[in-house]
């Protein structure tokens, strides 16, 4: 029989106790205004309301030869130590 494991469920009780927030983003891929990611960063913002997280793996992505300005990030939703709502809009 398998054991389960509980670990991921106490470091979530404890963001909630934190009163932490998660934010929900997508990288945007702006040549076929597609969604290239989705993604939920339990990370502060920056103080113009965009994710860190996101910045930085779309700086990433754009830093590729012939990507220069191709993936833009943004935040699509913001939960209050509630990642499960956040996640239901992942596919």
């Amino acid at each position: 029989m398998r054991q389960i494991n509980n670990t991921h469920k106490a470091t979530r009780s404890y963001a909630r106790s934190q009163g932490l927030a998660n934010d929900g983003y997508e990288i945007v891929d702006t040549k076929t205004d597609n969604v290239a990611k989705t993604g939920v960063s339990g990370g502060q913002l920056n103080q113009n309301g965009s994710s860190r997280r996101a910045n930085s793996q779309a700086n990433r992505w754009n830093k590729e030869l012939g990507n220069e300005g191709r993936y833009v990030p943004r935040v699509v939703k913001q939960v209050r130590y509630q990642q499960d709502k956040v996640l239901e809009k992942k596919y």
